[in-house]
């Protein structure tokens, strides 16, 4: 039991990997310039955030996706698991692409006359 866990956890976080460190690594580059644009950053950051612990909540439902099959055996009410929890992962996906599309185009404080050019 605890192996086809195991198994499709590895599976489905091995397929996620890059996506994984691309927030992972957007997330520290907003927590470094912190110092020069607070705002953004913390929109930034929360919005992978956000992300990046759906991701990881949909790759442990995935792991447990085999359990529930085994135990349940019933593949109407693993079916309407699913739905649910797609429908879930997207609502919370957006909040966290809302997040990050209004970092991307807030308002910063203009530049100094000589730092334009």
């Amino acid at each position: 039991m605890f192996v086809e866990f195991a198994s499709a956890f590895v599976g489905s976080l091995l397929g996620q990997l890059p996506l994984l460190l691309v927030w992972v690594a957007g997330i520290v580059v907003a927590f470094a310039q912190w110092h020069k644009h607070p705002r953004v950053s913390a929109l930034l950051a929360g919005g992978l955030s956000i992300l990046l612990l759906n991701a990881l909540a949909g790759v442990v439902f995935t792991g447990y996706l085999p359990l529930a099959l085994e135990q349940d055996g019933g593949a109407a009410s693993v079916s309407a698991i699913i739905v649910t929890v797609n429908i879930v992962q997207n609502f919370i996906s957006t909040v966290g692409w809302v997040l990050v599309l209004v970092a991307a185009f807030a308002a910063r404080p203009a530049l100094p006359q000589e730092r334009r050019a």
